[in-house]
């Protein structure tokens, strides 16, 4: 039997599973999520820095 294997603890990830889905609410436009216009807000600088367009060096390691 082979086991898995995981790259982050549970803990771990029950926070970025969760970023993930008030990311999705926000592109989405749901709205649904408890304080999501606050976390879009918050987190709207942080998609410059994530978008190959005008930032192309972002995936080069």
């Amino acid at each position: 039997q082979q086991e898995k294997m995981c790259l982050i603890n549970g803990e771990d990830a029950a926070r970025i599973l969760m970023l993930i889905k008030y990311i999705e609410d926000a592109n989405l436009r749901k709205w649904e999520l408890p304080d999501i216009r606050a976390f879009n807000i918050g987190i709207r600088p942080m998609f410059a820095k994530l978008n190959c367009v005008t930032n192309p060096y972002i995936f080069d390691q």
